[in-house]
């Protein structure tokens, strides 16, 4: 899997992003973003907001840093991660930590 698996696009809502089957009427989200506050109670999706998802590490008393970008510059401010199965999800999921965890390891050999 390549990461930023989303980058300037929307996701595939047709597809399960683990196993690349085409979804059902069962499917799972992971979806995050960001509202422009409008008033107290209201807020709105907004064409200039750009949303991100990135998991980061400070390392070595801070003096290292690594991070993981999962999305980037998704528009409207928000995305979705599609997935058949909880099962696929927890893939999903796994597959982005294994990936970060490689990246903070050889972070940190190299030092």
């Amino acid at each position: 899997m390549k990461f930023p698996i989303l980058k300037n696009k929307s996701a595939n809502h047709h597809n399960c992003i683990t196993c690349k089957k085409k979804l059902k009427s069962d499917f799972y989200v992971f979806n995050a973003g960001a509202l422009k506050q409008i008033t107290k109670d209201h807020q709105i999706m907004d064409k200039d907001l750009k949303g991100f998802c990135y998991i980061n590490a400070h390392l070595d008393n801070e003096l290292l840093y690594e991070t993981l970008s999962v999305a980037e510059s998704t528009p409207m401010g928000q995305f979705e991660i599609y997935t058949c199965s909880i099962q696929c999800m927890r893939k999903f999921f796994e597959k982005v930590f294994d990936e970060f965890s490689n990246k903070c390891l050889k972070k940190l050999e190299g030092k």
